[in-house]
């Protein structure tokens, strides 16, 4: 189910997709099964690399690096969780750190037009996604845990979410 998605976005983003799975040995004998799905894009000349992790960690990763960068603003974005949520006035899943207002709100923005709030807000998605600046490199960097339902539709608002950042940074 999910490697058709991957293999949906690579035709779809001109990218490329690889599946690796494998098994490893668990506790008192058991083996456990692990799929690795990586998918790798160019968008104006970034490469964007995405990595899920299914069988142990469940664990997505995205990066991609952009050589002196006009903007360089540094920020992190957690997730609220969503228990914190029921209880709270703001209605936003966000918490976003960053020194420039302007930049936040873009980000905001980003996050609301790719679907990822709208992924927030239905299901238990809950990335932490930095932004740093690092010897003339800005790194960006999201990751997340797969334990939702309906993880493989994240892939493309993911892709989504760091072209508009890509967008915003140059």
């Amino acid at each position: 189910m999910i490697e058709s998605h991957f293999r949906a976005a690579a035709q779809k983003y001109e990218g490329s997709y690889n599946v690796s799975h494998f098994n490893v040995a668990g506790n008192r004998g058991s083996i456990n099964p692990i799929s690795i799905y990586t998918f790798s894009t160019t968008y104006k000349g970034i490469l964007i690399n995405i990595k899920y992790e299914m069988g142990n960690h469940n664990l997505a990763e995205v990066v991609f690096e952009i050589q002196n960068p006009t903007l360089n603003v540094d920020f992190k974005i957690k997730t609220r969780d969503n228990f914190s949520r029921l209880f709270s006035s703001k209605k936003n899943p966000w918490k976003v750190t960053s020194k420039k207002n302007v930049f936040t709100n873009k980000i905001e923005e980003a996050l609301r037009t790719s679907g990822l709030t709208k992924m927030a807000d239905e299901t238990t998605f809950e990335p932490t996604i930095t932004g740093q600046t690092n010897d003339q490199m800005y790194l960006f960097s999201t990751t997340f845990y797969l334990g939702f339902e309906n993880k493989e539709h994240s892939l493309d608002a993911i892709i989504h979410f760091h072209q508009k950042v890509i967008d915003i940074i140059l």
